[in-house]
This record gives C-alpha cells, structure tokens and sequence, in this order.
C-alpha cells in the first residue's frame, strides 16, 4: 500500500512567501490524492484540506487521525526555525510512535543567523529536531551547506527552489482599492517586488530602504 502524502504548512490567506509557496506546490499537484494541513488564516473551503490549530494542540489530533505510516513534507516554523517548547517533544513523540516520515522544509533564510542567538533550551530543541528529520528539502544552496557543513546532518539535503511555476487559470481580478493602492507601483518601469513576512530578522526594512 503507498503511503498517503501530507503537505503541512499555511496557505494564503495572508500572503507570504511560505504560504505563497504551499498554494503554488497544492495547484502544481492537481487532482493527485495528496493531503493537505493547513493552519493559520482562514479555514479551507476544500475538502483535501484538514485545518490544523497548532496552538491548541490541533497537530496531535491530525497525526493520530491521518499521520501513522505517513509521509509529511512539513512547511512549518515552530517545529525547527522556531522551536516550540511544546510543540517539538509532541512531534517527536508522534513521530517515534507513529512512524511516519519527516521530510522537513526550511525555507527561512535567516534561520543560520538567527541560530547563533538561540538559548540553549533552543539549540537543545533544534539538534532533537535535526536528528529526528528523514530528509531536508531546502530553498538555497546557502542554507544546503549551513546544514551540512556546520550543522553536520547526515540525512540526505536537496534544494528546491521556492519559486515555483505559476498554476495556470491562478490569476483573480484585484479590487478596486488594491488598484488604487498599487497605481504608484505599476506606474514605474523599473519595479522591485518581494514576499514575505515582515520579521525585522528578514531585512525587508533594508531592502525597501536601499530601494
């Protein structure tokens, strides 16, 4: 029997890059069975998508009804990036009892910089995380070698690109105020576009300032 594939991580809306990602990778697998957990936002209005409420330990009745023997491409944050107090030991538990499969997704850029300010409760909790993930799939070369090189996994790393291929029919008229809002914008030849969350770790601050 195949196991049955997750793909945990937040869908828009709101809009950023992570989410950005997951909506491009869902419509990229079509009609496929492929489940989707999503948290965050609003709830889906699609059947294929379980709401997960992982701060009211909604992950532990997802893996219990869905996760045994699974494959889980985990988009998440408070898993690895932000290690949850709570969070990780359950995840692990689950892991050790239900034997599903960790393939962790680390898009967070920032996360080799921000590792070197983590307390130690949190380098504890990360290297528990490390050890236990299956496969890294992660979003740059930079942070493939972060891993491998000063992180030290063993566990295979490959880089996919979180710039995905548009799916077709994705584009929906914008609002009248979102026009407004963006006629400045559009009224420039030259544009710089960028998404993401505005975390002040993540350097959006700088990047709109030098613009």
């Amino acid at each position: 029997m195949s196991k049955r594939i997750i793909l945990f991580g937040p869908l828009p809306p709101p809009y950023g890059g992570v989410a950005t990602y997951m909506k491009a990778l869902v419509a990229n697998f079509g009609d496929t069975n492929i489940r989707v957990w999503t948290y965050g936002g609003l709830k889906p209005n699609d059947a294929k998508a379980r709401f997960v409420a992982h701060r009211k330990l909604g992950t532990l009745w997802a893996l219990l009804a869905e996760g045994r023997n699974a494959r889980i491409l985990d988009a998440s944050h408070f898993h690895l990036e932000y290690p949850n107090l709570l969070l990780v030991p359950m995840w692990l538990v689950a892991k050790w009892g239900l034997r599903f499969e960790w393939y962790k997704n680390v898009h967070d850029g920032s996360l080799p910089k921000r590792y070197r300010n983590f307390s130690f409760l949190q380098r504890w909790l990360f290297h528990r995380a490390v050890n236990s993930v299956d496969k890294f799939v992660v979003v740059s070369e930079d942070l493939r070698r972060w891993l491998q090189e000063e992180i030290k996994v063993r566990q295979p790393v490959v880089v996919v690109p979180c710039l995905l291929p548009a799916p077709r029919n994705a584009t929906s008229p914008l609002s009248s105020e979102t026009k407004a809002q963006l006629e400045p914008y559009l009224s420039h030849v030259k544009r710089v576009c960028s998404i993401g969350v505005f975390f002040p770790s993540y350097g959006f601050r700088d990047v709109a300032e030098a613009v």
